[in-house]
Formats: C-alpha cells, sequence, structure tokens
C-alpha cells in the first residue's frame, strides 16, 4: 500500500505549481479519476511484488522459496489483498531460468491444499486440492517461460 502512496504523491508532486491553479474543474476531476483507474489498475502486480519482497525482506527468504502461515492475515503483514480468514501458502515463483514443477501432496483426513496459482497480475492458472484439477490427489504443476 505504501507503494500506491508513494506513486500518487509523486504524480502530484511532478505537476508544476501552476498547474493546480490553471486546471479546469473538469480536468481536476479527470485527473483524480485517471489517478484512482492507475492506482487499482496496479494493485494486483504490487501485491505480487510485495509478497515476493516481504519473503525475503522480512523472512530472509528467496525467490521460489514456500511460506506457509500458521494463522490468518492481519494489516501488519502488508498484503494488499489477503482476506482475514485464510492461513495461507505462499510462494513468489519465476520460469525466468527455464519451466518450473511445483508438487502438491494428496489431502489427508488433517490438511488439504485448497488454492489457486496466480500469474503476477493475480489471474488464475490453475486450481488445486480437493475442487481443483488434482481433486485433492496432488499432483505436479509444470509451468514454461513464455516462448516454451
Amino acid at each position: 500500500m505504501k507503494i500506491l502512496k508513494h506513486m500518487a504523491v509523486a504524480a502530484l508532486l511532478a505537476m508544476p505549481a501552476t498547474a493546480h491553479a490553471e486546471m479546469s474543474d473538469i480536468a481536476r476531476k479527470i485527473a483524480v479519476q485517471r489517478s484512482c483507474q492507475a492506482a487499482i489498475w496496479a494493485m494486483p502486480a504490487v501485491s505480487t511484488w510485495d509478497i515476493a519482497y516481504a519473503t525475503i525482506r522480512d523472512l530472509g527468504g528467496k525467490v521460489g522459496d514456500v511460506v506457509a502461515l500458521s494463522q490468518p492475515m492481519t494489516s501488519k503483514h502488508g498484503f494488499l489483498t489477503a482476506n482475514d480468514v485464510t492461513p495461507y501458502a505462499i510462494a513468489a515463483l519465476t520460469t525466468k531460468d527455464g519451466p518450473l514443477v511445483v508438487e502438491i501432496p494428496p489431502a489427508s483426513d488433517k490438511t488439504a491444499f485448497f488454492g489457486t496459482f496466480v500469474d503476477a497480475w493475480m489471474r488464475p492458472v490453475a486450481d488445486v486440492g480437493p475442487t481443483g484439477s488434482d481433486k485433492g490427489k496432488g499432483g505436479k504443476y509444470l509451468f514454461l517461460p513464455a516462448g516454451l
């Protein structure tokens, strides 16, 4: 969220001081609308970046590490799109260096992974778990870099 605030402040500070006085009411409303649209548009990518950044900064992890939270997230975690009732297992993965295989274990009486692989824009790629394509039996998921 801090990134979005910084982007908005930087955009406003970049405007010449005279622009504020000379801007018509409609031009100002358009500028406000466009800045809001830009923030909303960027939110999924910023959230994805924030997950990777927090894993590295706060946990000493690296890209590819899986982080399993034992409790739901709160606002102190800084993730823009997390809900407060789900304990997450998250990872920042990349196919930059080639294909990637992720193995999901089968569901048991006590635990099951239930979720979705998403791309950098939070668009669903594959569902996993009892309601996913593996139907809770576990499986291997192959992710290919662009162009392969």
